[in-house]
């Protein structure tokens, strides 16, 4: 089993240090992530032969990441998962023009996964730790600001990986909005 490693992922991303974080469990198997868009970057697990083997597709560089064709792999996606057709919503009816970011032969009509430089593009705070029952986990956060890619209000983002004894990464997701201009509540 060869783990990625640490240099090849260190270093400055727009002002904010990239890390990579290991996490292993009581069976001998390791999870790695980067703080650079909350990325699951590998998972060694082992086989039916007890071989162990990495089962996340991705790359072994940071600049793998930074110069892919298909820039999601393995990452926190938002504010919104999906497409938004046209880039544009309405909220308390305002209407709010989001970045165009998707669409075909080079026309960008939509917007997808939270924008041009959405979460997966954004570099997060991390901290490792244990839960109760003393299984590794991973915290992510994210400060992203009212007007951001075209949202409103500021959304305070958490992503809490835990890597259980029973080879399963438990992955919970909280927020709180605050201040979304305009909103009649």
């Amino acid at each position: 089993m060869e783990l990625l490693k640490k240099e090849k992922f260190n270093r400055l991303v727009e002002g904010k240090e990239v890390e990579l974080y290991t996490l292993c469990n009581n069976k001998g198997c390791v999870a790695q992530f980067s703080n650079y868009g909350g990325r699951w970057l590998a998972m060694w697990v082992p086989d039916s032969h007890g071989n162990m083997g990495d089962v996340i597709l991705g790359f072994d560089t940071l600049d793998g990441y930074l110069n892919a064709t298909e820039q999601y792999y393995g990452a926190i996606v938002g504010r919104v998962c999906g497409r938004i057709g046209k880039g544009i919503f309405k909220l308390n009816n305002v209407p709010y023009q989001l970045a165009k970011n998707d669409g075909f032969c080079n026309l960008k009509k939509n917007h997808l996964h939270g924008g041009t430089h959405g979460f997966s593009f954004q570099v997060w705070d991390g901290k490792t730790g244990k839960c109760e029952s003393g299984e590794d986990t991973l915290e992510f956060t994210y400060f992203s600001r009212d007007g951001e890619e075209g949202y409103p209000g500021n959304l305070q983002v958490k992503v809490t990986y835990t890597f259980t004894n029973e080879n399963e990464i438990k992955i919970d997701y909280s927020e709180s909005i605050s201040a979304i201009k305009n909103c009649i509540c």
